[in-house]
């Protein structure tokens, strides 16, 4: 009988040993606080005298070596590369007098298993729009159809206009076809807007994106980086 009392006694003693290792473990601490955050109820009917409600410290989401502004109105871009992530697309921009912008691997076709983007000492800024849900922005390597995931297209070809970068097929083409417009069905499509390197940014071509329902998000100046 006194055997299994020290038994009992002997385990409860280990449950609350283990119990207070893993409290610790967790982390139960006291919560630390920044005086200068706004806090959850912590406002006092001082009026302007009280605490200030917004945050002191900088945005999460803060540029790093890039100033935003709408430079294009004071300065001639035009199209030298884009990436495309659904209906978003990002323009990379250059000097209109530039011509002899490239990346890694532009000669090599397909450009989307090979080509890098452009180099950043040819960079100016950049563009991103937003193409309405309605609507379809077709790139030539959605075309498995006709290419079957590899295009005969280069970024060279890109560059010299033979074909568009990007296609944005209105929500009258999209509503017909079942699938995801075919790139090689809507090239030089008079209903479809078409973006080529080279395209002058200027304000009439940005009232003709704009007519097919296209939202610039965002129109960044990026400094000048040269390559090592």
């Amino acid at each position: 009988m006194g055997n299994q009392l020290q038994e009992s006694t002997h385990i409860q003693c280990v449950s609350e040993s283990l119990t207070t290792r893993k409290r610790k473990r967790r982390g139960f601490r006291k919560r630390e606080f920044h005086p200068d955050v706004a806090q959850f109820g912590s406002a006092l009917d001082l009026g302007s005298s009280g605490r200030g409600f917004e945050s002191r410290y900088p945005d999460f989401f803060e540029k790093k070596e890039m100033c935003s502004g709408d430079f294009m109105e004071n300065e001639k871009v035009k199209v030298i590369d884009f990436e495309k992530k659904g209906n978003v697309i990002r323009l990379f921009l250059g000097d209109v007098s530039c011509n002899d912008y490239w990346g890694d691997d532009w000669n090599d076709s397909p450009y989307e298993h090979n080509a890098g983007t452009v180099y950043d000492e040819y960079v100016r800024g950049y563009m991103d729009i937003a193409v309405p849900f309605d609507c379809a922005a077709v790139e030539a390597s959605s075309d498995w159809v006709m290419y079957h995931g590899n295009t005969p297209y280069c970024k060279d070809d890109f560059k010299h206009r033979i074909v568009p970068c990007i296609i944005i097929c209105p929500e009258q083409i999209t509503q017909d076809e079942w699938a995801y417009p075919p790139f090689s069905k809507y090239v030089s499509d008079p209903r479809c807007f078409e973006i080529f390197y080279n395209d002058i940014l200027d304000d009439e071509y940005i009232k003709k994106l704009q007519g097919f329902g296209v939202v610039i998000l965002e129109n960044v100046r990026r400094q000048r980086q040269r390559r090592p």
